[in-house]
């Protein structure tokens, strides 16, 4: 699916620059207050996850592309939710969201990385979910074997690119209030502006791996790595 990438930057609220990317220009708007339909300075760029002949993400888009000045971060937040028990007829939803979550994630890293290569500097962050680290059941198992792979390919890298000027870090999210968990009731729902001042903070702070908010998710992703399966199977 092509994205489309701003070429006039926003800022955060730090003061840097960010180069938005998305598969919807209205989200772009949302987002920045930018529209690319009448603002003549913004323009869009199409970039990544096309597939080439071969059915494989084809990258030559992004490598395309000119950062002046070098590209610093890039934060891969590909997402999809969709998901049914599996054998019950419904595998494209299924299929969908393993492309998206894990093969767009790869196709976005694998662009990233190149450019972090010939500059050797960057830094490579990867939303996975606390999810990743137990299989969920039902509708949720396709998305949780994805985040799993999500948080499998962060920590390859970050032990491939150790002591080096190029980091990665491994995000991964309980319940926080987006269009994704619209609709979930849970007690454990962070409000938006914590869920993101808590990312927003182990970004800055180029973390190794982080669930966030910290509290409840950081003890309960080690509870759902290292609790015997009857026990873990009952948190889910």
């Amino acid at each position: 699916m092509p994205m489309k990438a701003m070429a006039k930057p926003a800022t955060s609220t730090s003061g840097d620059p960010i180069l938005p990317t998305t598969s919807n220009g209205d989200e772009i708007h949302t987002v920045t207050g930018n529209d690319p339909t009448t603002d003549p300075t913004d323009t869009t760029t199409s970039s990544t996850t096309n597939e080439s002949t071969t059915g494989e993400p084809d990258n030559s888009t992004y490598s395309a592309v000119s950062f002046p000045g070098g590209l610093d971060r890039v934060i891969v937040n590909a997402g999809l939710g969709k998901g049914a028990p599996i054998g019950t007829g419904k595998a494209h939803a299924n299929l969908e969201t393993v492309q998206t979550n894990l093969t767009g994630a790869l196709a976005q890293a694998e662009a990233a990385l190149e450019i972090f290569r010939e500059q050797n500097s960057g830094h490579l962050v990867l939303i996975s979910s606390v999810s990743a680290n137990r299989g969920l059941p039902k509708a949720q198992a396709a998305y949780s074997a994805s985040k799993a792979g999500v948080t499998a390919l962060g920590q390859g890298l970050a032990a491939e690119f150790a002591g080096t000027p190029i980091a990665i870090t491994v995000i991964e999210p309980g319940y926080i209030e987006t269009d994704i968990n619209r609709g979930v009731k849970t007690r454990l729902m962070a409000t938006t502006d914590a869920g993101v001042a808590a990312m927003v903070a182990a970004i800055e702070a180029e973390k190794a791996h982080a669930a966030v908010p910290r509290w409840p998710w950081e003890p309960l992703a080690a509870a759902m790595r290292y609790l015997p399966e009857p026990v873990s199977r009952r948190m889910v």
